[in-house]
């Protein structure tokens, strides 16, 4: 009776481990991308919660920041240990980012291509924020379009 495999039916072995890697890897980085963009929506929401409690005043109006600073300083109050989440975008778009701005509506946005996030100071979309990026997520919509709700 032989004791041990023979190079063919390791070779086999191999082949089909590989054949399964090859089928699994695009669907783990998908799922990896998915998960991403559910923490940046995620993020989305907790900004325009901790930024519009700072911003109610006492008549039910808001005064939102007009820069990008004070954008900032308020979310890093608004935050545990002042860290203010970053924009997780999917794999090979713009590294995740923390960084703030502000502009007039939302035809001006992406500001520039490092991320982050922008808030809208006037007109219609008054209050809302967005993700400042010219990369698409994984269904190929704008992440610029993600709603802050």
């Amino acid at each position: 009776m032989k004791k041990g495999f023979t190079l063919i039916e390791l070779m086999l072995v191999v082949a089909i481990i590989g054949i399964l890697l090859v089928l699994f890897l695009p669907r783990a980085t998908r799922m990896m991308d998915k998960s991403r963009e559910r923490t940046t929506a995620r993020n989305l929401k907790s900004i325009k919660l901790a930024l519009d409690q700072y911003c109610e005043q006492s008549d039910g109006a808001y005064a939102y920041p007009e820069t990008g600073e004070s954008f900032k300083e308020i979310l890093e109050q608004g935050f545990p240990d002042g860290i203010v989440p970053r924009a997780v975008l999917r794999m090979g778009a713009v590294d995740a980012s923390n960084a703030c701005y502000v502009v007039g509506s939302p035809t001006d946005i992406p500001i520039s291509p490092e991320g982050g996030w922008v808030l809208i100071n006037a007109g219609p979309y008054r209050g809302n924020i967005y993700i400042n990026s010219t990369d698409n997520d994984t269904n190929k919509n704008p992440y610029t379009t993600y709603s802050c709700w």
